[in-house]
């Protein structure tokens, strides 16, 4: 079982700002996972609200793109690379044979700043390709480099080759002999695609405390712990606007885009990832807001931030660490258990073929869950569901986590954390998924109907997982 929040909040920050915060994102459909603020060099605030940790990395998704810029950055300040740099002379051995205007008028500022001039996003195209490099340098340069922004998850894959290429590591192992280490970061990863370099755009599993470690860098405009880590010249260009993205839709996404950050239309600038990953950095106020969520509405998620910047000092406010911590404890709290209205204990299940890899699968109970065994052909595992609280899962399965297909997904089996639990209605079992290793929270209700089983994602139309009783 996980047992409880993490909770620190200094004494002179308002705790009901804390609190309302939080209320009105789940009010909102943003669902707070974890948040950390420093200011003025101290941490004021971290709520870990359970079943999350600031122990658990999780996918930051594009909030992994800052983290690459800053890579890009170190290759800036030792000389090696500069941003009028051409792509083509980078990488004249990938060059097609017959180079465009366009390409050839692509650098490495219009790479960062996502201005390379395609009409949509590179990564689907090339991530899955023998040479992403070769593949990303034949595609088709609509637009003359510099003039049109178009988010391109491709264009931030060819920084991480772009490191590759000069360092002989991949974009991972250069940060974490050049950054991570520096700034107290440990155990993250990151994920990498079939020419085993990192993912560069998406893909680095991180903790809150360590998205905001790298806010804090960028603050003090590359200096952390009293040591200059990157030149105040590349954190300076990193965070101004480098292309006008003002058609890209609501006021945060259209305030301007640098070399891997956002501009915000209040004030500063951030890092951020789908379905709520934040790394909102605002100068004037000498203060870093690090949040990990599941969000359904980021440009809310943001003026909740923002409220929440506003209010952090007026006033200590009533609330006391016994609820506070109750409050926390009690934000992602399971529904309470309802007893089996199905029999669906005890039967060895034959599925049919299906996307997870399982032939077989059982349910079973006992006083305080109810598991879920299966086969993936090769060995049996199993996950519990808590009644009326949290289990805590590790299991080996394919096609499992949830992920954005098009720029990440594969077939092959990887390691899945998140906690879970479960009820019984309407003659089935719900089944509740908080993922501790990525944003998702899912829910998976699973059917027996004489002799057939079903087992269904809540918002798909058809069942991911069915079949019969091996009798």
């Amino acid at each position: 079982m996980i047992y409880k929040s993490e909770i620190f909040i200094d004494k002179e920050i308002n705790r009901t700002a804390v609190t309302d915060f939080m209320k009105k994102a789940k009010e909102r459909k943003n669902d707070i996972h974890s948040f950390e603020v420093i200011h003025g060099g101290k941490t004021v605030v971290r709520v870990a609200a359970r079943p999350y940790s600031f122990d658990f990395k999780q996918q930051l998704y594009s909030l992994s793109k800052s983290f690459a810029s800053t890579a890009i950055g170190f290759l800036y300040d030792d000389g090696i690379i500069d941003t009028e740099d051409r792509l083509i002379d980078i990488f004249a051995d990938k060059c097609p044979e017959k180079i465009s205007e366009n390409l050839a008028k692509m650098r490495v500022k219009h790479v960062l700043s996502m201005n390379t001039g395609h009409d949509r996003c590179t990564l689907p195209i090339i991530r899955n390709e023998y040479d992403p490099v070769r593949s990303f340098l034949a595609l088709d340069v609509k637009f003359e480099p510099g003039t049109h922004f178009c988010y391109n998850s491709g264009a931030t894959y060819m920084l991480s080759e772009i490191v590759g290429k000069y360092t002989g590591m991949s974009m991972f192992d250069f940060l974490n002999e050049r950054l991570f280490g520096r700034l107290g970061i440990e155990g993250v990863h990151w994920d990498c695609f079939p020419d085993r370099n990192s993912q560069g755009g998406v893909g680095l599993y991180a903790s809150s405390e360590d998205v905001a470690k790298l806010g804090v860098l960028y603050l003090n405009r590359g200096k952390f712990g009293g040591e200059q880590i990157l030149s105040e010249e590349w954190t300076d260009m990193a965070t101004r606007s480098w292309s006008d993205n003002s058609d890209n839709g609501t006021p945060d996404w259209t305030a301007g885009y640098g070399f891997q950050f956002w501009r915000n239309a209040r004030e500063g600038f951030r890092g951020d990832g789908a379905f709520g990953q934040l790394c909102v950095v605002l100068p004037e106020r000498g203060t870093v807001i690090a949040v990990q969520a599941v969000s359904a509405d980021m440009q809310s998620e943001m003026d909740l931030v923002s409220e929440l910047a506003d209010s952090l000092f007026k006033g200590g406010g009533s609330m006391t660490d016994a609820e506070l911590a109750a409050f926390a404890d009690g934000y992602n709290a399971p529904c309470k258990y309802e007893g089996a209205d199905v029999n669906i204990f005890g039967k060895r299940i034959r599925c049919n073929e299906n996307k997870f890899g399982i032939p077989f699968a059982e349910f079973s109970e006992d006083k305080d869950s109810v598991s879920l065994k299966f086969s993936d052909g090769t060995q049996w595992q199993k996950m519990t569901f808590g009644k009326g609280d949290f289990c805590e899962n590790s299991v080996v399965i394919k096609k499992f986590k949830p992920v954005l297909e098009d720029l990440m997904g594969h077939d092959g089996k990887e390691r899945v954390h998140f906690a879970a639990y479960c009820t019984f209605c309407g003659g089935a079992l719900h089944m509740y998924i908080n993922f501790l290793d990525n944003p998702h929270v899912e829910e998976y209700v699973c059917k027996l109907e004489n002799d057939g089983f079903s087992m269904t994602r809540q918002g798909d139309d058809e069942p991911c997982l069915t079949g019969k009783i091996n009798d």
